[in-house]
């Protein structure tokens, strides 16, 4: 039984997936979540988000929203949640040094 390779770097993933950047946040998003969506975006290397990337983008968006709202009441399974976004995204330490960058 064969195995599927596994891309080695983000050039990789993106030029299997030929996928362009995501860009602007949903037309429908509130003032709140596009500063929120271009916070993320501002913190990030251009092209980090592609668009396969855009629905957990939106969603740590609405997440990042509600801990802001109400971090006392914002619950466990929405911490985690959040974490895992920001860990799928490469957004902690811990995520990102298995990171390649090809020059």
């Amino acid at each position: 039984m064969s195995s599927t390779k596994k891309p080695s770097s983000i050039t990789n993933i993106q030029d299997k997936l030929n996928n362009s950047a995501v860009d602007k946040p949903p037309e429908h998003f509130t003032e709140d979540l596009k500063d929120i969506w271009n916070d993320i975006k501002t913190k990030c290397e251009d092209g980090v988000f592609i668009k396969s990337d855009y629905f957990i983008l939106v969603m740590l968006c609405h997440l990042i929203k509600q801990f802001d709202d109400d971090p006392v009441h914002f619950s466990d399974g929405k911490h985690e949640c959040m974490l895992n976004c920001l860990i799928q995204c490469g957004l902690t330490p811990k995520s990102r040094k298995d990171i390649v960058i090809e020059k």
